[in-house]
């Protein structure tokens, strides 16, 4: 949802085709389509795999750093990118108790989730975005079924991520089941302070970016992209 709700801010996400192409050898295509979700128009994003090509449900940090480092970004989209592997990586770790070397991303480390993140930052780098800001997080209720069993939302990796940052989050009751991977909270994470806009902004555009479970919830991301107004920096 962070990926497409970005990539709905851009004047024309066809950009990020360039920005998968080194990638498409290792058998993997990106792909937006428009949606609705609740009677909202959205972006949706969808990772293609070629006829043939094995998923894996995990990679190493290695693995992921040689995948972003592959992909057609600038230097500041590939730190983006690194930067939310890290922050995983942290959580991971803490939680399991390993080190980076002995942990294997799961759902977090497939190759869909890692060309999300890279199309999250490519298009966050793409939009010149200098901050971002954000109220408050929000979790569902109940389980989700992961390669490590059943585990309760919010899931381990989430909790130890919001805590880190000290980013304040509420319990939606009325969610049933996850609604904040841990994948997109370190993608906002990454970015954006639990700060008030400040004066002088006004709305510019607003991106609309699809979810993919049915939780009761509308189940879209809303993004606004603002700019501050003149008189603001004087």
């Amino acid at each position: 949802m962070a990926a497409a709700a970005l990539l709905d801010l851009c004047e024309d996400p066809a950009f990020i085709h360039t920005v998968m192409a080194p990638l498409q050898p290792l058998g993997y295509s990106y792909c937006y389509e428009t949606v609705e979700k609740a009677g909202q128009k959205c972006l949706n994003t969808r990772v293609i795999k070629k006829d043939g090509i094995a998923e894996e449900d995990h990679h190493s940090w290695n693995e992921i750093q040689q995948v972003i480092d592959t992909a057609d970004l600038s230097d500041g989209a590939r730190a983006l990118a690194l930067s939310v592997y890290d922050r995983i990586a942290e959580a991971e770790c803490k939680v399991h108790n390993k080190t980076r070397d002995q942990i294997h991303f799961h759902e977090v480390g497939s190759m869909a989730s890692i060309l999300n993140v890279v199309a999250f930052a490519a298009a966050y780098d793409h939009l010149g975005i200098q901050k971002a800001y954000v109220h408050c997080l929000y979790e569902g209720t109940g389980t989700v079924d992961c390669a490590h069993g059943t585990m309760n939302v919010p899931v381990p990796a989430v909790k130890e991520l919001l805590e880190q940052a000290a980013m304040p989050y509420e319990i939606r009751q009325e969610a049933h089941g996850e609604i904040m991977t841990p994948t997109g909270c370190a993608c906002v994470l990454s970015i954006a302070v639990s700060q008030p806009l400040p004066a002088g902004v006004h709305a510019v555009k607003t991106g609309y970016g699809a979810g993919k479970r049915d939780t009761g919830l509308a189940g879209y991301l809303k993004v606004t992209l603002a700019e501050m107004e003149q008189e603001a920096y004087e």
